[in-house]
């Protein structure tokens, strides 16, 4: 089983956006990860508990609980290092 941990690598997208976690899903399968998608950061949390994650793309601003509150817990909670990339749609005007 380790090897299988090794070999395969999953990433968690979390985005309220449905277009924007296909998109991410696609790209992210084209550099041979699997994809798991979550709605919100409260979603985002369960995901990390319930899987093996090597990597987050995490939106900043969403319902229930919106990325940053949700990448303070997935790092308190998971016990490891697991990158976490903020994606957003802001802009600074």
């Amino acid at each position: 089983m380790e090897a299988i941990k090794n070999s395969i690598k999953t990433a968690l997208v979390v985005d309220d956006d449905m277009t924007n976690r296909l998109v991410l899903c696609a790209l992210l399968k084209d550099f041979g990860y699997i994809s798991i998608e979550s709605e919100n950061g409260a979603e985002a949390v369960c995901a990390v508990e319930n899987n093996y994650i090597d990597i987050v793309l995490l939106d900043v601003m969403m319902p229930v609980m919106d990325g940053y509150e949700a990448a303070k817990i997935i790092k308190s909670k998971t016990g490891r290092f697991i990158p976490i990339i903020f994606l957003t749609a802001m802009t600074d005007e």
